[in-house]
């Protein structure tokens, strides 16, 4: 059975470190949704909110997990769809 959860909250709220452990732990992958961003644009966050925004940041990050949702949205668990993109990516 594939697992997936989404760790959502405020910045600096230790969702990275949480994140690490809980998939050590049940040996499942994790993304850190920054560091996802970061590698694919070639920016880090701040370089990203200087040159295009924080809005444009926040679209991004959207549809990135918009993107996450719907790929497990896609294996029967909607549930998960509604709780990362209502929460407004916090």
């Amino acid at each position: 059975m594939d697992r997936h959860i989404f760790l959502v909250g405020m910045p600096g709220s230790v969702k990275s470190a949480l994140g690490r452990r809980v998939a050590s732990k049940l040996q499942i992958p994790y993304l850190d949704t920054d560091v996802y961003l970061t590698e694919t644009t070639g920016m880090d966050t701040a370089q990203l909110y200087q040159y295009f925004g924080e809005q444009a940041f926040r679209d991004g990050e959207t549809r990135l997990l918009q993107n996450l949702a719907g790929a497990v949205a896609n294996t029967g668990r909607e549930d998960y769809r509604r709780v990362v993109v209502d929460c407004e990516n916090y």
